[in-house]
């Protein structure tokens, strides 16, 4: 569990750095993946494609993150 909070953790703070490909190396997309948007509306299932993650990384830039884990079973 350490290992996935450390993961999650590196991967969502690129996404806010802006850095696409370094979130995109560090997580693994399914059929059923889940995001809610950014940029507001409805969430969004199923795979992106390449011009969608080009906008969020412009959407994201020079945010950090500093993650929390609360609780993990």
């Amino acid at each position: 569990v350490a290992e996935l909070a450390r993961r999650s953790e590196e991967a969502n703070a690129a996404l806010l750095r802006g850095d696409v490909d370094g979130y995109l190396s560090l997580i693994t997309l399914t059929d059923d993946f889940t995001l809610m948007s950014p940029f507001g509306g409805p969430t969004s299932r199923g795979p992106y494609d390449d011009a969608a993650w080009r906008e969020i990384g412009r959407f994201f830039r020079n945010g950090t993150l500093r993650q929390e884990l609360v609780q993990a079973y």
